[in-house]
Formats: structure tokens, C-alpha cells, sequence
């Protein structure tokens, strides 16, 4: 399951990057465009949005794995390594929690947004939002391979 999890997370570096890198020069042409050319094209804000809707929830993916995702409770705080073990379990299950419910509502959401197409490039609204449930479900495939970690009678980490 790890190394599952990390290949995933490989691509999920990559459309990060990708995303990031067409957001960057998106907004930089759509810059020369306005202050340069007085003619700013509407496609590179459109495609700047998309990109950033990517990259941030492939990013988030990575976080998470890496345990470097925002968390309401500092459990590695705690002194006792038995209360830090059980606020990494208790993430896990609530990220699991949370990705069931996103999947399980996906069906509706994504046909919601076949009947709409994006303004200026006129791409399937499908695609704009398949990134949401494209995510919950490597969230998930990442709460699993540190829960099992955290369960694993190996698992004698207290960090």
C-alpha cells in the first residue's frame, strides 16, 4: 500500500507542478496582454483557475501523505505515544469519512456539471471539476496506507 501511495503521489507532484507552471504563465501573458496591449485575452484567466483547482488539490494529496497537511489538532504535540498514535488515526478516519461522503455524491455532482461548458475555452464541465473526487479518492488511498501503518503491530514509531 505504500508503495501504491507513492507512485501515486509522484503524479500527483507532477499535475502539480503542471498546474502551477500553466498558472504562472498564464497570468503572466494575461499581464503583458492588458498593460502591454490593452487586449487581454479571456481564455488565460479561465485556464489560470482550472490550473490552479488542480494543482492545489493534487498539492493537497501530497500533503497529506507527507503529513504536512493543516491539521486542527497538533497530535505530534502530545507527550504520550499512544495519544499521538490515536490523533493519526483519528485524521485518517476522518479524511476516510470525508472522501466517502465526496464519492459518494460524485455521480450527482459530475452530472450536474456535464450540462455546462467554461466560458471562453468551452470545455466539458466534467472535466473542470473531476479533479474533486479524482482527489478524495488518492486522499483516501493515503489515509488508508497510514492508517494500516498506525494499526500495524509493527508500528512501534512514536513520532
Amino acid at each position: 500500500m505504500i508503495g501504491l501511495s507513492r507512485r501515486i503521489d509522484r503524479v500527483a507532484r507532477l499535475i502539480a507542478l503542471v498546474g502551477m507552471s500553466v498558472m504562472v504563465v498564464c497570468l503572466l501573458f494575461q499581464s503583458v496582454a492588458r498593460y502591454g496591449f490593452a487586449e487581454p485575452p479571456a481564455w488565460t484567466e479561465e485556464l489560470a483557475r482550472l490550473a490552479m483547482l488542480w494543482a492545489g488539490l493534487a498539492g493537497a494529496t501530497t500533503a497529506l501523505l507527507g503529513r504536512r497537511d493543516p491539521a486542527l489538532v497538533r497530535y505530534d504535540r502530545f507527550r504520550s505515544p499512544a495519544l499521538r498514535r490515536l490523533g493519526r488515526v483519528l485524521q485518517s478516519l476522518s479524511v476516510l469519512a470525508l472522501c466517502a461522503c465526496v464519492l459518494w455524491a460524485t455521480p450527482k455532482f459530475l452530472a450536474v456539471h456535464a450540462q455546462r461548458v467554461t466560458g471562453s475555452l468551452e470545455l466539458p464541465g466534467e472535466w473542470v471539476v473531476a479533479v474533486v473526487p479524482v482527489a478524495c479518492a488518492v486522499l483516501a488511498v493515503h489515509a488508508i496506507t497510514h492508517l494500516l501503518h498506525e494499526l500495524s503491530p509493527e508500528n512501534d514509531d512514536d513520532d
